[in-house]
């Protein structure tokens, strides 16, 4: 499922933290580039699936342990090992850091990388566009605005490399 076929509600959101941890993959440049594309494109589904009738715009903090996805020194993450799975991967091969949670929620992608941080956000804002009062946009307009959004996380990822914990998506900064 590719960001097209996703439910526009949570399209960017999904998008923003599935190309977070697709930066993070690359990084240890272990993968091929075709098998990280079916991998995301597994992850994709599989989430969407999942948030289908848990994602709730207006209230964007109700269930977000429900769209939590985290790993420890103990477990992974279930849904990223399914993704694998399908994707004929090995976790290891990811390269993801040992400890980590990302939740993905309306509005907002953030991501804590130390079991001690705290949560608090690099970026943070409110939607642009209302629930309910989003206008229908060109396949062109996503694709300009999804590109925004990855050149502003690569930036904010290139600055703040050293935070424990930091917001991967907020729509407020793409004006």
């Amino acid at each position: 499922m590719d960001a097209q076929n996703v439910p526009m509600t949570m399209q960017r959101e999904l998008t923003a933290g599935v190309q977070f941890l697709r930066s993070i993959i690359n990084q240890s440049r272990k993968l091929q580039s075709a098998d990280v594309d079916h991998f995301e494109e597994k992850l994709t589904r599989l989430l969407c699936k999942k948030y289908t009738g848990h994602w709730f715009p207006e209230h964007p903090m109700r269930e977000r342990d429900y769209r939590c996805m985290s790993s420890d020194r103990h477990e992974e993450d279930g849904l990223i090992v399914e993704a694998c799975r399908l994707s004929k991967l090995q976790y290891k091969d990811l390269a993801l850091p040992r400890v980590f949670t990302l939740w993905i929620d309306p509005c907002e992608v953030s991501c804590r990388r130390l079991p001690v941080s705290s949560g608090a956000g690099l970026l943070s804002g409110s939607p642009r566009h209302k629930p309910g009062g989003m206008r229908e946009r060109s396949q062109r307009e996503m694709y300009l605005e999804l590109a925004r959004f990855s050149l502003e996380l690569l930036r904010r990822l290139a600055i703040r490399r050293s935070l424990a914990c930091y917001t991967v998506y907020s729509p407020i900064h793409l004006a």
